[in-house]
């Protein structure tokens, strides 16, 4: 039985790297990692000189019966990403997912986040968070993210800086956004966190590393006054439930039970 480690590394200032995870990508027989160029200058900062070899989103699933062939052997395995926590909009999700369900032992070597770690300094709600990747150029995709996620909850995105200001133009048109966030080069000499609604962050310019978050109000649909209104405008009982089911996601008994409390 082997080892694979999941291994953070520092999302830009290189002394964040923990020593457990020195350690151990110092011991494990192979490293599987996204930009070997990247990993290399990493590698060799801590004076780790293990072979490495490439993970990334177009060959994942060619090297994952592979790694699985190298546990078998007994060979400990390392993945890291080019920065912070891999798995997480990074590849490594087939291997472990196949990895998992094996004798072998997945381990995670925790450490930096970009995602926790721009939460923690941006100034919005922490309490209760969705994490979506990157997200779409299209305004209804975005206006769906909002749609589906609770107001409790901070949504946080990964952004490019060629794109930040044009989705801070997106969401500046979005009634429901009330606040965004935006942290950039974090833990870097010019790392910035800025707060304001998102009409107020545009034009600027943004360089480095992003995570975007957003604060948005729900505005709840108030089935009741709706049909109250529509009952004093003399539509008839089966129009009002047919114009709702097709307006609103509200069930069709629940309309149902509403239109007949008005009578």
């Amino acid at each position: 039985m082997a080892n694979l480690y999941i291994i953070a590394t520092p999302i830009g200032n290189l002394e964040d790297i923990s020593k457990r995870a020195i350690e151990t990508l110092g011991s494990v027989d192979k490293i599987y990692c996204e930009d070997t160029r990247k990993s290399s200058f990493l590698l060799k900062s801590i004076s780790v000189t293990n072979k490495l070899e490439s993970l990334h989103d177009f060959n994942e699933e060619k090297k994952v019966s592979r790694i699985l062939s190298e546990l078998d052997m007994g060979l400990n395995i390392a993945i890291i990403s080019d920065a912070g926590t891999p798995l997480i909009s990074d590849p490594g999700f087939k291997v472990v997912k196949v990895i998992s369900k094996t004798e072998h032992q997945v381990r995670s070597i925790p450490g930096p986040s970009a995602v926790t770690s721009a939460l923690s300094i941006s100034g919005l709600s922490t309490s209760s968070f969705r994490f979506v990747g990157f997200l779409p150029k299209e305004e209804k995709k975005i206006i769906s993210i909002l749609d589906q996620t609770s107001s409790k909850d901070t949504i946080v995105a990964y952004e490019s800086p060629k794109r930040i200001n044009k989705t801070l133009e997106v969401l500046s048109k979005i009634e429901t956004v009330k606040e965004v966030s935006i942290a950039r080069e974090i833990s870097k000499m010019f790392e910035e966190v800025v707060v304001g609604k998102p009409s107020e962050l545009l034009n600027r310019e943004y360089k480095g590393e992003i995570v975007l978050m957003i604060t948005h109000e729900k505005k709840d649909f108030d089935i009741k006054s709706i049909v109250s209104i529509l009952k004093k405008e003399g539509l008839s009982d089966k129009t009002i439930l047919n114009t709702l089911l097709a307006t609103t996601k509200e069930s069709k008994n629940k309309i149902y039970k509403e239109i007949k409390s008005h009578e």
